[in-house]
């Protein structure tokens, strides 16, 4: 089902933002987001793609490695999505397996919770709320 309302396609998206006057390295510069390397540890980091600079509202995180990591926790949920290898979710007494494409939420109330890669070389996002943020 369509629901984009007529006339607003991806034709008049491109027509509305018009970036002709701009050469391709000038809006490769002006629209891209450094990754900010925010913890690393003995085969593995974290790095924000996205942050408080970007939105109020939410932050993601890029997990690179080959050893476990303690994901962030203060008492905010993360929605883990594996995108790179295979690893698994511990937290307490529970695990999860997660391969390339499939995710998990961890509820903030989870506690610590590590990401185990399975040996090989492992990729996840992580997308959290930002501190502070308590409805939209």
């Amino acid at each position: 089902r369509n629901t984009i309302p007529p006339g607003r396609d991806l034709d008049f998206c491109l027509e509305v933002f018009d970036y002709t006057a701009y050469s391709p390295e000038a809006v490769r510069e002006r629209s891209l987001i450094a990754p900010v390397r925010v913890a690393s540890g003995p085969g593995w980091e974290l790095d924000r793609l996205v942050g408080g600079a970007q939105t109020r509202c939410f932050e993601l995180l890029r997990y690179r490695g080959r050893r476990p990591m303690a994901l962030p926790h203060d008492d905010r949920c993360t929605l883990v999505i594996q995108t790179l290898g295979s690893s698994r979710l511990r937290a307490a007494e529970s695990s999860t397996a997660l391969v390339r494409g499939s995710a998990c939420l961890c509820a903030a109330a989870a506690g610590a919770t590590w990401v185990e890669p399975d040996g090989a070389d492992c990729e996840a996002l992580l997308c959290r709320p930002l501190s502070g943020v308590s409805k939209l």
